[in-house]
């Protein structure tokens, strides 16, 4: 799928937690708890994407599609864009 230009692999975290830096949970699933943990969720799987591609992933979207605002801004400083999504009835 990497290959195929009708696709883009991108980053979904590396636990798939939600992306806090204070523990937040959502869904029922613990959040990341530090700035670190964020960090490590974040990046863990940038790597894995970029040795796997050849480039690192463009987008990251948390696991149950959580942020906190931290979080977002620590994300967009890493160089990578912070993606979601909406629920409807």
């Amino acid at each position: 799928m990497a290959a195929d230009p009708l696709f883009e692999l991108a980053n979904h975290g590396t636990a798939h937690l939600p992306l806090s830096v204070n523990g937040r949970a959502a869904y029922g699933i613990q959040g990341t708890a530090t700035i670190a943990a964020a960090y490590d969720e974040l990046m863990g799987n940038q790597g894995i994407l970029q040795e796997l591609t050849g480039h690192p992933a463009r987008f990251f979207r948390p696991g149950t599609a959580y942020y906190d605002d931290v979080a977002v801004e620590m994300t967009r400083k890493l160089g990578i864009l912070p993606v979601n999504f909406t629920e409807t009835s």
